[in-house]
């Protein structure tokens, strides 16, 4: 399975000019801490991203089957993604 990093860059990379902010949830049932943070991002094409990460772990996803279990709680990591 892909890290969130992986998921992340891919996504980056599909992203057109003409979106200045855009959102990717990502679900998984790996244990992290909660918390918030930004990270800068230069991709080869000199874009420049500010990226907010947003984990909030045991949430209950909406329209997303977990594979182990429809009750199970996940974490979700939540990007929020700016275009400077």
């Amino acid at each position: 399975m892909p890290s969130y990093r992986e998921i992340l860059f891919g996504f980056l990379k599909e992203l057109n000019d003409s979106q200045k902010e855009t959102q990717l949830d990502f679900w998984t049932h790996e244990s992290y801490r909660p918390n918030k943070s930004t990270i800068n991002i230069n991709d080869s094409n000199s874009n420049y991203f500010k990226v907010s990460k947003q984990v909030d772990p045991r949430v209950k996803p909406k329209g997303h089957t977990c594979s182990k279990s429809p009750r199970l709680y996940c974490t979700r990591v939540r990007f929020k993604i700016f275009h400077m």
